[in-house]
């Protein structure tokens, strides 16, 4: 059981098909990748919008957010770019 992709199936499929492991050869930068995301399954995108919300709403420590994130199949890692995942 992955419990992103069954209980945010917008969002896994954003981690793990556009910030996998390789996302940097294919996107400058994140936004880059969600930009892509966008355009190319554009009717995720309010449900990833929807899950992400549910996600920071969750009160998840900082943590969580890095295994939901790393769970969902992405390779990014805010933190990287000095942001911090929980507010």
């Amino acid at each position: 059981m992955n419990m992103v992709r069954d209980e945010f199936p917008a969002l896994w499929q954003f981690l793990g098909a556009y910030l996998h492991q390789d996302w940097r050869h294919e996107h400058p930068s994140p936004e880059a990748a969600f930009r892509d995301f966008l355009d190319e399954e554009p009717g995720l995108a309010v449900e990833t919008a929807a899950e992400l919300a549910a996600v920071l709403a969750s009160g998840r420590d900082e943590d969580a957010l890095k295994s939901l994130v790393l769970e969902g199949g992405s390779f990014y890692l805010p933190s990287n770019d000095g942001i911090a995942t929980s507010t």
